[in-house]
């Protein structure tokens, strides 16, 4: 009769196991990682793209003009009105039964996607960022009418000021705070050759080439205490999240805006002036973008440098704004 002998785990025999668990996980994370990386690509790029056909669609509805990165001051606060002041007074996104006005209606988010059947989760595309958001509250801080007001507390405010994608207002558009509208609230230029900015699709001499938004990052609107004197460029208070509304071109340009850092390495741990609020992926240091024409693509930090991509007037990588009149 023969006995069974049951030999134990050798050291030996630990130690192998071990390896080969080793370069399974060794084989499969960077696969998961990949795999996730993919998805967020994925969803940026639906995100990006969308930007650009809601522009399309609001040209298209407004006799080819593209709304402005911040409308002036008056056009939202309709209890300060003035002769042949226009009104720009957006549905909230969260309750198409009332109207914003007010500081929360000082950038181009809730213009542009009003009544375009946009959701407000889909202008952020970092689902953390985007559940954070909603989670605030959606009630007014002060209601007249249909006409209501809210705070930097609210997921309106998140919401329209921190977009995955900031808008090449300062370009496009017009920013009141960046050189546009300063002489005429009513939104007719005193000197229309001074205009530095595209106020209309067919302006754009290359619309191939031309960023209309960029992957932006800046700080939460909820810790400024104010609405960044309704349009400041650089919001470096923390926490930084996903989304800006506006990103800014390298070169020093009209009021407010500072040339970028001289690196092209972004450290994340820098604010988000560093790269005029551009959201560039640690590591690769590129950032997505798409252009007028509705294209998307990935472009590193020096590429990112040509003006030529920031100002439809601009005639060369180095080009600087000095009150050039933009092209007809």
């Amino acid at each position: 009769m023969h006995r069974s002998v049951r030999r134990g785990l050798t050291l030996i025999d630990v130690v192998a196991s071990l390896a080969v668990v080793t370069l399974l996980c060794a084989a499969l994370v960077p696969a998961a990682v990949r795999s996730a990386d993919q998805t967020r690509d994925q969803r940026e790029n639906f995100t990006a793209k969308r930007m650009a056909k809601v522009l399309a669609s609001y040209a298209l509805d407004n006799a080819d003009a593209v709304v402005p990165a911040a409308p002036h001051w008056g056009w939202v606060h309709p209890s300060t009105p003035s002769p042949g002041m226009p009104q720009m007074l957006p549905h909230d996104p969260y309750n198409a039964n009332r109207r914003m006005q007010g500081s929360v209606s000082k950038v181009f988010t809730p213009h542009l996607i009003d009544g375009r059947g946009v959701r407000p989760d889909e202008l952020q595309a970092d689902p953390a960022t985007a559940a954070l958001f909603a989670m605030r509250s959606t009630q007014p801080s002060s209601l007249s009418g249909d006409i209501a007001d809210y705070t930097i507390l609210s997921a309106q405010a998140a919401t329209m000021w921190s977009p995955s994608f900031g808008y090449n207002g300062v370009f496009i558009g017009g920013s009141y705070r960046h050189g546009a509208f300063l002489s005429s609230p009513t939104g007719v230029p005193a000197n229309p050759a001074s205009v530095h900015y595209v106020q209309r699709l067919s302006q754009v001499v290359a619309p191939d080439r031309l960023i209309g938004f960029a992957a932006a990052r800046g700080g939460d609107i909820v810790n400024s205490g104010i609405f960044w004197s309704w349009g400041q460029s650089y919001p470096n208070m923390t926490p930084v999240r996903p989304g800006y509304w506006l990103v800014t071109p390298p070169q020093q340009s009209p009021s407010g805006v500072i040339a970028w850092s001289a690196s092209n390495t972004f450290n994340a741990a820098q604010a988000p002036s560093t790269w005029g609020n551009l959201d560039c992926r640690a590591g690769n240091s590129k950032a997505l973008v798409v252009q007028l024409d509705g294209s998307s693509q990935t472009l590193s930090i020096s590429s990112l440098r040509d003006m030529r991509r920031w100002a439809n007037q601009a005639t060369s990588a180095n080009w600087q704004w000095q009150g050039q009149p933009a092209v007809p």
